[in-house]
């Protein structure tokens, strides 16, 4: 095999000294400081996770990539109680925003790590520590330990979004002070519950809380899964969801639960209680506010995913934008790199610039989350908590949908290589698949961001102030366009504006012309088309906003690198303005169009070194296709060489052998 690899590598390799990803450097800019102000906040968490990481076997992707789901969890686990406490050491993991900046920096590795590290210390421990009191504290202290490992019980298999509908039952028995939970049906089992399967000692189960024959509505519990020798406890059954498209290291489960007895101190009481008396006690008489805070334990999961979602497109697009770089075809006599061709550039660099938008949708949202942490539990109707949760549901759709997208088109740019496994595509995709339900299903999502805007909208109608500075656009007007005010950032944020102010007339048009008495039935009306519509660019707005103020504040440090990312906020706006018509005529939309290739080529002109600046170590990109050194050919043999069964008969020769007698 050595000698094979020294005749392979005769023939591709180019020379050392050389690194082809060069030609695509043309503009100064400060890579070290584009690098630290993108990974903002806390970039010492990342960088401590890719040190901690490098050069150890037990996070080689390509060795490990045909391992079986047994094997494959076994890793997992095995790679978190190696990091878990280091991290502990170096960060204060008592602290969530931390805990999720953490799961943040592994699902630049491997989303599967991430997740299965995120439903403890993010999902699980977050809602702990929102809805539990002083008597929880020591399960929170135990569960910080890793003493017990905690899973997240809400879906079933007939529920996920209609959390109100879940059928698992909490009857309440005042004479031993204790709580029955039951499965009442084969549909009501919890299922997809991470961890659940083979990890989990404890869980936090979503149940319907019943007093006296009378529902008072979901409630959330802490309840032990597994006794001391890993077994489920009696009164439950748990099992292993199978197979699924990626995240085969995640170990989902379901469980059911016949007559299970649990004590008082099982209920998360923070919002509601039980006196000693037998009576229930809410601090919120509304019954619909107090389960939509309940929920809140969601925001910091809800977050991580904004975060891994960009990284798994940034991941994408620094294998992508590099073998387009590397990869010479066509162009006469001397080939040329496919990244200069207008329709690569046109796949590509579109791309880049949500990206760059995609991150600050999560930066935005990790600045307004340690903002309203607390406020969530003093005062979750406040404002800021209030335009947490808008910003949040579209921002999750929004970077789901720019990541998946991205991710096929990235493959796709790559040819046949990109359908290889060593690409690191098709991981990329199967695990980033997910995001699209996970933590709640985006198309139900994005109605939340719809209802704080027609919040915002009607309040201002009636000729009161904005209630929230984000919604600037109920009072836009169409700017003029030209070849001008499509390169001014005022007149793109402008226009931009005037799209939402657009979709808002269209949205209040439909709401007021049906008849319906049914007010459910209306707002479901008025969802395609025309709330969805405004609700997407809002949230494209607001990052839009993001973005331009990303770039001066670069300015300030860096006067060139700030004019690259100027450039990149430009061709955002325009390649979102190119989507929609909204009331332009035919020479306004082909100026835009026009636009959108021209600064496709100048973003291009530029774009390895900017990749470069934002891109992970080439140890945790796991891609043979992007190292950063250029040396594609060369590394692609060498691992494709490198594995099993790469030369030599298959066990099944015989079969070939039959097959030339079957006739």
């Amino acid at each position: 095999m050595a000698l094979r690899l020294s005749v392979i590598e005769s023939h591709l390799t180019i020379p050392s000294q050389v690194n082809p990803l060069d030609n695509f450097s043309k503009e100064k800019i400060n890579i070290s400081l584009l690098q630290a102000e993108y990974y903002k906040p806390k970039p010492e968490i990342t960088y401590k996770f890719n040190e901690l990481i490098e050069n150890n076997p037990l996070f080689d992707l390509n060795g490990h990539m045909e391992k079986s789901r047994e094997e494959q969890r076994e890793l997992i686990l095995r790679q978190i109680l190696y990091l878990y406490p280091k991290l502990y050491a170096s960060f204060d993991l008592t602290d969530s925003i931390n805990r999720c900046l953490c799961g943040f920096a592994m699902s630049g590795f491997d989303l599967t790590l991430s997740g299965r590290y995120s439903v403890h210390s993010v999902l699980y421990m977050e809602t702990l520590e929102f809805l539990g009191t002083e008597k929880h504290k020591p399960i929170i202290e135990k569960s910080l330990m890793l003493k017990e490992y905690g899973s997240f019980s809400m879906t079933e298999i007939s529920h996920g979004s209609n959390v109100a509908g879940l059928e698992t039952t909490a009857l309440y028995d005042h004479s031993s002070r204790e709580f029955i939970i039951n499965s009442p049906s084969p549909t009501s089992a919890k299922f997809w519950i991470g961890g659940m399967a083979n990890t989990s000692t404890m869980t936090i189960v979503f149940a319907q809380l019943i007093i006296e024959k009378k529902n008072y509505g979901i409630h959330a519990f802490i309840i032990r899964v597994r006794d001391s020798n890993h077994d489920p406890v009696e009164g439950i059954h748990i099992g292993d969801c199978g197979a699924k498209s990626g995240l085969t290291g995640i170990d989902n489960g379901f469980i059911l639960f016949q007559n299970l007895r649990v004590p008082y101190d099982a209920l998360l009481d923070r919002l509601s209680k039980i006196t000693p008396e037998g009576k229930y006690k809410s601090s919120f008489k509304n019954n619909e506010k107090r389960f939509g805070i309940m929920l809140s334990g969601l925001t910091g999961g809800r977050t991580g995913i904004l975060g891994s979602t960009e990284v798994n497109l940034r991941n994408a697009l620094t294998i992508a934008i590099r073998y387009g770089a590397i990869r010479l075809q066509f162009g006469g006599e001397k080939e040329k790199p496919i990244l200069t061709y207008p329709t690569h550039k046109y796949r590509l660099m579109p791309l880049l610039a949500k990206c760059f938008a995609a991150r600050m949708n999560f930066k935005l949202i990790i600045n307004l989350y340690t903002e309203a942490k607390e406020l969530i539990k003093k005062d979750p109707e406040n404002l800021k908590v209030s335009e947490l949760h808008g910003l949040l549901s579209i921002f999750k759709y929004l970077n789901s949908r720019y990541s998946q997208d991205g991710i096929q088109e990235c493959r796709e740019a790559c040819g046949g290589h990109g359908y290889s496994a060593y690409s690191g595509f098709s991981r990329l995709r199967g695990v980033n698949d997910a995001h699209h339900t996970w933590d709640g299903d985006n198309n139900v999502l994005i109605q939340q961001c719809s209802r704080f805007l027609l919040k915002n909208i009607l309040h201002s109608f009636k000729g009161n102030p904005i209630i929230s500075s984000y919604v600037s656009f109920i009072s836009a007007s169409k700017t003029c366009i030209t070849h001008e005010s499509l390169t001014c950032p005022q007149d793109l944020i402008s226009l931009l504006e005037y799209r939402c102010h657009y979709y808002m007339n269209k949205c209040m048009s439909r709401l007021q012309s049906q008849t319906n008495p049914d007010t459910k039935i209306v707002w479901a009306n008025s969802q395609v088309h025309h709330m969805n519509n405004l609700s997407i660019s809002f949230g494209e707005l607001v990052a839009a906003k993001e973005l331009l103020k990303f770039a001066n504040e670069l300015k300030v440090k860096c006067q060139h690198t700030g004019n690259e990312v100027e450039k990149i906020f430009k061709l955002f706006s325009l390649s979102v303005l190119e989507k929609d018509h909204i009331g332009f005529s035919d020479k306004e939309h082909k100026l835009i169009e026009e636009k959108v290739v021209e600064m496709c080529d100048v973003v291009a002109t530029n774009c390895v070194k900017i990749i470069d600046a934002i891109a992970l170590p080439d140890h945790v990109l796991g891609s043979v296709l992007g190292y950063s050194d250029g040396k594609v050919y060369e590394r692609y043999m060498r691992v494709v060489e490198s594995a099993p069964g790469c030369y030599g008969k298959p066990s099944w020769i015989h079969l070939i052998d039959d097959m030339k007698k079957a006739f």
